[in-house]
């Protein structure tokens, strides 16, 4: 059974960027509120997230699109979403672009044991 491997793990409580991890394969990235205490449930906050990738090794940084039409991952609220990172050595990273009140905690990861695919060169 595979093991979830956290590459990136955090808070923000005002603006500023996350440390960065390469990703490769299926990943997993997730933003919420400190939950309120003893309900286990998220919390809110007020600000601005955006999941950045870079493949220029972290000169140049974009917002990952979610999907075929180019929605940007920019997220206002509690999000959990998985996505699929096709390119070897891709930077990741979270940028809090605006911030108001609460705690912001984010957390990008993956599956452990991520088979490579194989390249039959002819």
């Amino acid at each position: 059974m595979s093991t979830g491997v956290i590459r990136l793990s955090g808070t923000f409580t005002g603006t500023g960027q996350s440390a960065n991890a390469v990703v490769f394969g299926p990943f997993n990235a997730v933003l919420w509120g400190t939950p309120l205490s003893g309900t286990g449930v998220a919390g809110s906050f007020s600000g601005t997230v955006q999941l950045e990738r870079s493949l220029d090794n972290g000169t140049t940084w974009v917002v990952v699109a979610t999907d075929g039409t180019g929605t940007q991952a920019i997220y206002t609220t509690s999000i959990s979403v998985a996505g699929m990172e096709p390119e070897q050595g891709a930077l990741y990273r979270f940028d809090c672009t605006g911030y108001v009140s609460g705690t912001i905690n984010y957390r990008l990861s993956q599956v452990g044991d991520i088979p490579l695919a194989l390249v039959r060169h002819a």
